[in-house]
């Protein structure tokens, strides 16, 4: 369904994430390959975590209980000995209680153990005092002031086997780590979406390329393939396409058949050479909507086929960057199995803000530092200089003509 009246961007938005998408495929990876891949799905601890009691702290291990004032030192556990220097109960990968470690007997009153950070603590450990707080002499130890902490990570106290190691993200750093802290040499995660991006305009030049009279480079088809990129798909350009109908038709009807999300830029305003609603329309896209009250962006438009998602987007180079991140971004995680959550920050407008006619939801480009939110230099939605100044926008709502220097804004990070 053609929507004629131009829709509120909130609306919008709403129409592209209630259509429904197809669980993502997976494929295993490496964890030298899953930075920044999709995690679709929880995955379970293998284990504990950590699989036994350890030392948090270089000292000594003493019982919970015991008020000697002077304690022998029965051995030295380094990180990967087994204390006592026996087979253990309760070692990796078993799901034992809390507290199953240590060699039979473990420490007696009066008893400790010299241990190094990591190291698996005896049965009976109920704390380890650190070096600094004692003093050694001949064989026995003595506190020279009270540990007033345990000092000891117990079993599971990280993760216990079972429970959800990782939920569905993007896989970070420290995300790798945990996997590779439970042993787990690979992961499972989701298939990167194919976008495929057309520039159209016979006024378009690839950088590099001379400028004749009346034309300009495409940036469009650069910056939507980095913004898809950084987003977690896949891209195919397939290039400039000039102001012509059936070259037009030929090429979007064959990035349709081979894209899960098709990106358009141009050609979608009420200009005598704006030949993509048609054209679409000839190739089987069913719109959802066409024209939004949003600046900038106004003419974007959105549908459907059987294979996927088609956006239509203004030519100018700042409304087709904005418009990715509100609209593009959102549905491209979905079809990873994740749930978009936009970065939101809170801060103090350094200057006022006015416009004479508000019937459009605007988002101005501009700097957060600090607190402070200071708006970009920016001519319009032309002026990818002024997005490429910026960290964050901000939102004017309908009918908002002012917002106040030091009021509190909310902007979104870019």
């Amino acid at each position: 369904m053609t929507e004629r009246v131009p829709l509120h961007p909130d609306e919008a938005l709403s129409i592209v994430q209630a259509l429904p998408v197809a669980t993502p495929r997976e494929e295993t990876v490496l964890l030298t390959e899953a930075l920044d891949r999709a995690l679709p799905r929880s995955v379970p601890a293998p284990m504990d975590s950590p699989p036994f009691d350890k030392a948090a702290m270089d000292g000594f291990a003493v019982r919970a209980d015991d008020e000697s004032e002077r304690f022998r030192i029965v051995e030295t556990i380094a990180a990967g000995d087994t204390p006592g220097g026996a087979a253990v109960p309760g070692g990796a990968g078993s799901t034992g209680p809390v507290g199953s470690t240590g060699a039979t007997g473990g420490l007696q009153a009066g008893e400790c153990a010299r241990i190094m950070t990591g190291a698996r603590v005896p049965v009976g450990t109920g704390k380890v005092v650190r070096v600094e707080f004692t003093e050694v002499n001949e064989g026995w130890m003595r506190l020279t002031q009270p540990e007033p902490l345990g000092n000891v990570i117990r079993r599971g106290e990280n993760a216990r086997a079972g429970s959800d190691l990782l939920t569905p993200r993007v896989l970070g750093p420290a995300d790798i780590a945990v996997l590779a802290a439970m042993g787990i040499p690979s992961v499972s995660v989701a298939a990167r979406p194919m976008v495929g991006i057309v520039a159209t305009g016979s006024e378009l030049r690839l950088p590099g390329e001379s400028l004749s009279d009346g034309q300009i480079y495409n940036s469009n088809s650069f910056s939507l393939c980095a913004q898809a990129r950084r987003a977690g798909a896949l891209t195919t350009d397939y290039g400039i396409v000039r102001d012509d109908r059936a070259v037009m038709t030929q090429t979007i009807a064959r990035a349709l058949a081979e894209s899960d999300v098709l990106l358009l830029s141009g050609g979608v305003s009420m200009g005598d050479y704006d030949y993509v609603p048609e054209v679409l329309a000839e190739c089987g896209v069913t719109v959802r909507f066409h024209k939004l009250r949003i600046k900038p962006g106004k003419p974007t438009l959105f549908g459907t086929t059987d294979r996927g998602f088609v956006f239509g987007l203004p030519g100018n180079p700042a409304s087709t960057y904005v418009l990715f991140e509100l609209f593009v971004a959102p549905l491209i995680q979905r079809l990873m199995g994740l749930t978009h959550q936009p970065i939101v920050h809170r801060g103090e407008l350094a200057v006022e803000l006015s416009r004479r006619i508000a019937d459009r939801v605007e988002y101005l480009p501009a700097r957060i530092a600090d607190g402070v939110v200071e708006p970009c230099a920016y001519r319009g939605s032309n002026h990818i200089n002024g997005v490429a100044d910026a960290n964050c926008l901000i939102r004017m709502e309908l009918d908002q003509t002012h917002i106040a220097q030091g009021s509190v804004v909310h902007v979104r990070q870019i």
